[in-house]
């Protein structure tokens, strides 16, 4: 693999400019982010067409974080945004004591999913656990987290979209 000319290329440019991407990246994020982002960095460049062609500088790999912390910031916004949103319904916005769980037509339809989607919309939504946390919890691939909390989330909003018309 290393015989590769992409991947010496890619290698020599992480040995002399990684702890650059790094530093970057963590005037911004913590450390564990900036390390996955500086790595995604260099990984990133292994996709690029013409590799052998380019002269890399460093300039070009700080833009190419730059645009990952963006891309990352907004994806957690986004998920916050939406989290927030059917964790309230799923809670219940007023707190409501007396309210019997049956009550609450985003409860009813998280425990109607199915055991993977179930376990993979608490984890992550109501609990707020990272993809990564509730894969490692669930003792399978964070891509079968993703897809299970996706489905499960458009079964819930769909289920609830039925019982408001």
């Amino acid at each position: 693999m290393a015989s590769d000319p992409r991947v010496r290329i890619v290698l020599d440019l992480f040995e002399s400019h990684y702890e650059r991407v790094y530093r970057f990246a963590r005037r911004s994020v913590d450390a564990a982010t900036a390390e996955d982002i500086a790595q995604d960095v260099f990984t990133r460049l292994l996709r690029l067409d013409n590799l052998h062609e380019r002269d890399i500088q460093p300039s070009y790999l700080l833009k190419i974080a730059e645009n990952l912390i963006r891309r990352r910031y907004s994806r957690e916004k986004r998920f916050a945004k939406n989290a927030q949103a059917i964790a309230a319904t799923f809670i219940g916005r007023d707190h409501d004591d007396d309210r019997e769980p049956e009550d609450n037509p985003a409860r009813r339809a998280v425990t109607r999913l199915g055991d993977h989607e179930r376990q993979a919309v608490e984890l992550t939504v109501c609990r707020g656990l990272s993809y990564r946390q509730a894969a490692l919890s669930m003792g399978v691939k964070v891509s079968d987290v993703n897809n299970w909390r996706y489905r499960g989330m458009e079964r819930v909003r769909q289920q609830i979209e039925g019982t408001n018309r």
